[in-house]
């Protein structure tokens, strides 16, 4: 059959699209909980939204180290731990600083659920923010933002920003490469215990 190109189709109202129902819950803790529950998938996501990111940070990129340096060692799992623990679940860990809150995923099945919380709970409560790790992570952002630099897009973005907020304020990110040298172990342990840890 030949559709009729004079005739448009009829109007219809759209359908609410159906959602999956959501539970929430606060935890002993006073922790708001929210949890959605698909019986037919056989993966989880696990997120931990903290509500401080780098609007909040004394210092440039301090609340990226404090974020990303939280896998990279515990009081009882190496970086290396980590990594491996995450691998025989087939996991996956997302570490985000954003601009007024950080984020921590993990993807794994379903069953392996209460390992990862546990890692999960590890990694958050007891860091220990490894100098060796820092130092790699300063290195390599260091390098990250040599390599951005040399492209025109970023650069275009960055004066943009800064234009548009001032050179200063924390939504332009301003960044010099003595930034990344000026990175201390000190300054990511004082974001953390100010703006990460659970007491907070």
């Amino acid at each position: 059959m030949t559709p009729n190109r004079q005739q448009p189709p009829a109007l219809r109202a759209l359908a609410p699209p159906a959602l999956i129902p959501h539970h929430t819950t606060t935890a002993n803790n006073g922790l708001l909980v929210t949890s959605v529950n698909d019986p037919l998938q056989e993966t989880c996501k696990i997120d931990v939204a903290l509500p401080n990111g780098r609007y909040h940070q004394s210092q440039p990129l301090v609340a990226d180290a404090a974020i990303q340096l939280l896998a990279r060692g515990t009081a009882s799992r190496s970086a290396a731990a980590i990594a491996r623990y995450l691998d025989h679940r087939g996991a996956v860990i997302s570490l985000d600083a954003g601009m007024h809150g950080s984020t921590i995923s993990i993807v794994t099945l379903r069953r392996h659920a209460p390992d990862i919380i546990d890692l999960l709970a590890d990694i958050i409560l007891h860091p220990t923010f490894p100098p060796r790790e820092l130092a790699i992570h300063a290195k390599n952002k260091k390098q990250q933002h040599e390599d951005n630099l040399r492209k025109t897009p970023y650069l275009a973005r960055q004066a943009f920003l800064q234009h548009l907020h001032g050179p200063r304020h924390p939504y332009a990110n301003p960044l010099s490469l003595d930034d990344f040298d000026n990175l201390t172990l000190e300054s990511v342990q004082h974001y953390y215990r100010q703006r990460l840890a659970a007491a907070n």
